[in-house]
């Protein structure tokens, strides 16, 4: 039995060509916007840091500022971006805007305006990092490497304060709260910080004490150096307030392996002393007179 071979009518041979010329423009099209874009890979580096984040974000800005792309990612050490050739720099900070509950970050759409704001929270430890520009030319399109902008080091932007109130008698404590100021403005991407209005609270939950000292430890948005008062409230046991002063602390707080260091109460003319409920008192006692009897009513 012979088969017979249909030839396609006229108006299907148009119909499939326009199919096959329609897909031929697009696969050109769609390669040409492949083609003229870089494969750019940011890498981080958190060696400044004390321990390394489970995310972060990286944001891409133009030459002028504004902000492009941004991504995050669980990868920690580098993420990859599609560029067009430009000129652009590079930010990250450690986690996602969205994980970020204790600091406000705002400005993010300028490179210039990008910042961390306290809030009443004890902030989490920040770090981020702005790196210098970097340009992308035809020729890297071209080459088919991909372009790796200078390494970004992201350092840290909240500190750890470590605060000892030193109190004679500190076995007559109830309790102790208290606030620093002024707190700081961080800008991202260009290491400086800003003073603002408001306090940092130390609440009196967050307080320990020891032997001799009621010490807290509480996190710092800018720079610790720059504080300049520590307001404290103390408590007797009975409840009446032994102490509730602001002291000078310029130039007191020190650099330590850990973080920072503020101890107060240890100087002459700042000794917080508390006596026992009741009032206490204090006696000298001297020889005895035979004879004598001596009724002490408590």
């Amino acid at each position: 039995m012979k088969t017979r071979a249909h030839r396609p009518s006229g108006l299907l041979i148009v119909f499939l060509t326009g199919i096959l010329t329609a897909f031929s423009c697009e696969k050109n099209v769609a390669g040409a916007a492949r083609g003229t874009l870089a494969d750019v890979e940011v890498r981080v580096d958190w060696s400044l840091c004390r321990e390394t984040p489970d995310a972060m974000t990286v944001l891409i800005y133009a030459e002028d500022g504004r902000l492009l792309k941004s991504k995050t990612s669980p990868e920690t050490d580098g993420v990859h971006f599609r560029l067009p050739p430009g000129t652009y720099r590079s930010g990250v900070f450690s986690y996602s805007i969205s994980q970020w509950k204790s600091l406000s970050l705002q400005g993010l759409k300028r490179l210039e305006t990008a910042r961390a704001v306290p809030s009443e929270r004890e902030p989490s430890i920040l770090a981020c990092a702005g790196g210098i520009t970097f340009t992308i030319t035809e020729s890297d399109i071209f080459n088919g490497h991909p372009v790796i902008p200078p390494v970004l080091y992201p350092a840290p932007r909240v500190h750890s304060l470590h605060i000892s109130v030193v109190i004679d008698g500190i076995r007559h404590l109830g309790g102790i709260s208290g606030s620093l100021s002024p707190p700081y403005v961080s800008y991202l991407f260009n290491q400086t910080s800003q003073r603002t209005e408001g306090l940092l609270p130390l609440p009196g939950s967050d307080w320990a004490t020891g032997k001799e000292a009621a010490v807290l430890t509480r996190n710092i948005p800018g720079p610790p150096e720059g504080l300049e008062t520590l307001h404290l409230k103390l408590v007797r046991q009975d409840g009446i307030t032994a102490a509730d002063t602001t002291l000078d602390i310029r130039g007191r707080v020190t650099a330590a392996e850990d973080g920072f260091r503020l101890t107060v109460g240890d100087r002459p003319g700042e000794t917080f002393r508390l006596q026992s409920p009741g009032g206490g008192f204090e006696a000298e006692i001297g020889d005895w007179i035979p004879g004598d009897e001596t009724e002490i009513i408590l």
